[in-house]
């Protein structure tokens, strides 16, 4: 696949070279407050007590709650809402897909957290994501949670985006793999826009924070519903 050419623009955020790093998760927390549509959440963040967990979830969820406007508790999958985090044989469910097909979770083994996911419901065995990390994970799913919550949503074909020269194009933000394999290739645009691609597929999807000129190339989109709250969805009709 021809990737746009990252020397085009200059990235704001070094995501890639702060893989696997313990300063990756700050690094995202840029990207959402670059992103997001409204100001921060001042309030105290407080972790619960009774909730053992690696240090790199908290930091994601405090993330989630600093941030609101950018929806990181989930558009197309979900982050379990914090006071219903509860270990299920073990293991600390954390992530949901939107169809329950999958469930992502963390289990302590040795003093050491290790990943899991149950594909298709609750009936499947739980299966190791074997060298999967935590940060980058979280940051995959952050991503796409970033694009699927955005105002404006679209699917578009591959040479719609990669052949982009409005501001400068689309330029490699990061790759992460997520569940059964699938990889996704994230691409940022400096109008506000990230799209994303599944290894394998022909098109990528792009979430949009504001009307603009690349909203313009895009064919004007309408507003993604299921990023407005119930009032501004019934507005709308």
């Amino acid at each position: 696949m021809a990737l746009p050419d990252p020397r085009r623009v200059s990235l704001p955020f070094d995501l890639e070279a702060l893989r696997a790093t313990p300063e990756l998760l700050a690094e995202f927390e840029r990207v959402v407050a670059h992103w997001s549509v409204a100001a921060p959440d001042d309030s105290p963040f407080v972790w619960p007590a009774a909730v053992d967990a690696p240090a790199e979830l908290k930091a994601f969820y405090g993330i989630a709650h600093a941030w609101p406007g950018a929806r990181l508790y989930g558009s197309q999958d979900f982050l379990r809402p914090m006071d219903r985090l509860a270990r299920d044989g073990g293991k600390l469910t954390i992530i949901t897909e939107n169809q329950g097909n999958f469930r992502i979770a963390l289990e302590s083994i040795q003093g050491a957290w290790m990943l899991w996911a149950c594909t298709f419901g609750q009936t499947c065995p739980w299966v190791p994501m074997d060298g999967a990390n935590l940060s980058d994970l979280l940051v995959t799913f952050g991503i796409q949670e970033l694009m699927f919550g955005a105002r404006f949503l679209t699917a578009n074909n591959r040479h719609v985006i990669e052949d982009c020269r409005v501001g400068g194009g689309f330029v490699p933000l990061w790759r992460g793999s997520y569940v059964d394999d699938g990889e996704w290739t994230f691409l940022w645009h400096p109008d506000g826009a990230i799209a994303g691609q599944v290894d394998g597929e022909a098109w990528y999807w792009c979430g949009q924070t504001r009307q603009g000129r690349l909203w313009e190339y895009l064919g004007e989109p309408e507003p993604n519903l299921s990023a407005l709250p119930l009032a501004g969805r019934a507005s709308t009709t």
